[in-house]
């Protein structure tokens, strides 16, 4: 929850300047929660630079940080992540009272995150069509048991999200 209700959260640090919003603010450029592929950043041109390590760290630290970098890689972005534990927990925790708003800012995370602004660039990636399906999903969960919650109400905004994919 707490990674959901703060879309400045992420499992690393940017390079140069952090965040300039509170990490509880919805940015509207979608500099929120972590994308798929975070290590690349994007220069004047868009090209694609491979952002550097930190100096200060020893050889053996340094091959811990890559080890830990590419277990949070196979995460995968936030959306799918997140999408998917909030999904499990829904399915296994139906009668906790947090569920309804967690599945509300999951589709919220869904449509003001990174990998969905930067979707049209590439809409073959796979990641797309995942977090396409946790959008689904969600709405399909919220409209069977929620449906008169008022976190399903607050929703209606993000309803398109739902139909993007089966």
């Amino acid at each position: 929850m707490t990674l959901l209700r703060n879309p400045g959260l992420r499992p690393y640090l940017d390079n140069g300047v952090q965040r300039s919003y509170s990490y509880d603010f919805v940015e509207s450029y979608a500099d929120n929660w972590w994308c798929t592929g975070w290590t690349t950043d994007y220069g004047e041109n868009s090209d694609p630079v491979r952002a550097e390590s930190v100096a200060f760290l020893s050889p053996s630290e340094r091959t811990t940080g890559e080890q830990q970098t590419r277990s949070l890689l196979a995460m995968g972005g936030a959306d799918e992540y997140l999408g998917s534990r909030v999904i499990a927990y829904a399915k296994a925790h139906p009668s906790d009272p947090d569920v309804p708003e967690a599945l509300f800012l999951t589709l919220r995370m869904i449509r003001y995150g990174c990998n969905r602004a930067w979707e049209w660039q590439d809409p073959s990636k796979p990641h797309v069509d995942r977090t396409a399906q946790i959008a689904y999903k969600v709405g399909a969960i919220m409209r069977r048991r929620y449906a008169k919650n008022p976190w399903t109400r607050k929703s209606a905004p993000y309803v398109w999200l739902g139909k993007m994919s089966k």
